[in-house]
C-alpha cells in the first residue's frame, strides 16, 4: 500500500499572507483560491457576477476556515481596475500576492475592433500595479 502521509499535511505555509485572485468566481482562479485557502492564505477575491462571486466565497471559507474578502468588478475597464485596487487597499492591511486569472477568448468569431482596443490583460495587470502601489512609475 502506498504511503499518504505527507510532511505537509496539517500546516498551513500560507497564514498571514493576503492574496487577491482576479477571476475567482469561477475555473483556473476558482480552484487557485481554494487551494490557497486550505494552505492558510487570507483571500480577496474579485469576478464580475456577483452571485458566482458570493458562492465562491463561500466554498472558499469553507475550504480553508480563513478569511475571504470578496468584491465585484469587471476588469476588462480600466476605471473598473482603479476602483477595485482603491477598495482593496482601504480594506486590507497589507497584500502579499496578486494572481491574475482575469482574461477574455473568443469561440468561433473575431473580437470586435473595441474589445481589443479597450481590453489588454498587461495593461490591466499594470494598471493594477501602479493603482496599488505594487510598483514604481519609473
Amino acid at each position: 500500500m502506498a504511503d499518504t502521509t505527507s510532511p505537509h499535511i496539517g500546516l498551513r505555509p500560507m497564514a498571514g499572507m493576503t492574496v487577491l485572485i482576479t477571476g475567482a468566481s469561477s475555473g483556473i482562479g476558482r480552484a487557485t483560491a481554494r487551494g490557497l485557502a486550505v494552505l492558510g492564505a487570507h483571500l480577496v477575491i474579485a469576478g464580475r457576477d456577483p452571485e458566482r462571486v458570493e458562492d465562491a466565497a463561500a466554498e472558499i471559507r469553507a475550504a480553508g476556515g480563513g478569511p475571504v474578502d470578496s468584491f465585484v468588478a469587471d476588469l476588462s475597464a480600466q476605471s473598473e481596475i482603479r476602483r477595485l485596487a482603491s477598495e482593496v487597499l482601504r480594506s486590507v492591511a497589507q497584500l502579499d500576492v496578486l494572481v491574475w486569472t482575469t482574461g477574455r477568448y473568443y469561440v468561433n468569431s473575431k473580437p470586435k475592433k473595441s474589445a481589443v482596443r479597450s481590453y489588454d490583460p498587461a495593461v490591466a495587470a499594470r494598471l493594477w500595479q501602479l493603482s496599488a502601489g505594487l510598483v514604481g512609475t519609473d
